[in-house]
């Protein structure tokens, strides 16, 4: 039971103010690097290095990897990671620095200690081609609406200082209405090659590189699994537009005062303090418009004509924002009192105010085209070559 109550003092005094724990604080007897896929990376989507740290006792503190929290793991900023042919984001998610060279050579990465004490050996990571379906060229989504400001209270009422009628409570302000989403951007032109080779761990790879056509110094390489059931999509849609900002509440209505002197026999006290009204909400805003589909010239190596059936194309545009909610209403103020036993009357209660109207939704970006094209028109005499430079 003590040696339970240790560890757990050891996890708090670890755990930093974001819920990390300090790599520094850990009597370090070994130390290990693996991806999110085990000893293999994608070559389609990001793949995060995992560092796995273990102590004298035997427990395992590690890194986190896709979705998960920082809570007590590690952080990977606390480790000097190496690659020989790839390289390394902050984050730990690692590419290879020449995807073509990747078909025939693997990857290897070290982790190390920032004092360097202690270090990882040295690692061969090789490529997988069967984590991914899609090539993703689409446009980004435009961003979401700020929501509007609450409305503020209403003030209460003061008290009556003698024996007359108490005042009102003052009515809430409004809330402020939410603004629009922005739209999404429009899909981009683009000259996609699809064909087939060779790498040293698959006899078939499909094979698709993308130029942009408003900049032909960006390139994108692509490498899949071309026994994939379902096929290949390739996907250039517009970006969805943002959602709109939900309206503020109203504020609330100021409650009434009190009557608080003592009652005269024969001519009582005055009314209590009628509640304010609550204040009318903000409308919700509307949603931004999804952008232009985006525009592909596509062509598959005819000498695989199999492929042309297993490639899907999306060009769709982008989907229209949500609309914003409207904001409630407030409340009314309540009404104020007179004193017990006097023949004077309590005030009125407040109306609550008016619930703020939705926003519109957006529209829908038009799609985009599709241009099946030969292969001089679209890299001209260097067609078909996998250069990413």
């Amino acid at each position: 039971m003590r040696g339970f109550a240790l560890q757990v003092l050891l996890s708090f005094a670890l755990a930093g103010c974001a819920g990390a724990v300090d790599v520094a604080g850990i009597d370090v007897a070994r130390i290990d690097v693996h991806t999110s896929d085990g000893s293999r990376y994608c070559l389609v989507r990001p793949s995060r290095l995992v560092v796995r740290v273990t102590d004298t006792s035997g427990r395992v503190w590690r890194t986190p990897g896709p979705g998960e929290s920082q809570k007590r793991r590690l952080r990977i900023s606390d480790f000097v990671l190496q690659a020989e042919a790839g390289l390394i984001d902050p984050d730990g998610t690692i590419r290879p620095a020449d995807p073509v060279a990747a078909l025939f050579q693997p990857l290897y990465v070290q982790a190390q200690t920032r004092s360097g004490k202690h270090r990882s050996g040295r690692v061969e990571l090789t490529p997988r081609f069967d984590c991914s379906q899609e090539v993703s060229l689409s446009a980004a989504a435009g961003l979401p609406g700020q929501a509007g400001a609450p409305g503020e209270a209403g003030r209460t009422g003061d008290d009556s200082p003698g024996c007359g009628s108490a005042q009102s409570g003052r009515r809430g302000t409004e809330g402020a209405d939410g603004t629009r989403g922005t739209d999404g951007l429009d899909g981009a032109a683009w000259s996609v090659d699809v064909g087939m080779a060779a790498s040293r761990w698959r006899l078939h790879v499909v094979v698709v590189k993308a130029v942009s056509r408003e900049d032909p110094s960006v390139v994108r390489i692509s490498f899949l699994d071309e026994s994939m059931p379902g096929g290949i999509t390739l996907r250039a849609s517009g970006g969805d537009g943002g959602d709109g900002g939900d309206g503020g509440d109203g504020g609330n209505g100021g409650d009434g005062g009190n009557v608080t002197c003592a009652p005269h026999p024969r001519h009582g006290v005055g009314l209590g303090g009628d509640g304010g009204n609550g204040g009318d909400a903000g409308n919700g805003g509307s949603g931004g418009d999804g952008g232009d589909g985006g525009r592909l010239f596509v062509r598959v190596d005819d000498r695989h004509p199999e492929l042309a059936a297993s490639i899907h194309v999306d060009t769709s545009g982008g989907g229209g924002g949500k609309p914003g909610r409207g904001g409630r209403s407030g409340a009314g103020g309540r009404p104020g009192t007179s004193s017990a036993g006097a023949p004077g009357f309590p005030g009125t209660e407040g109306r609550y105010g008016q619930d703020g109207a939705p926003g519109q939704a957006g529209a829908d970006g038009p799609p985009g085209t599709i241009t099946h094209t030969p292969r001089d028109e679209l890299f001209g005499p260097d067609a078909g070559r996998l250069d990413a430079r």
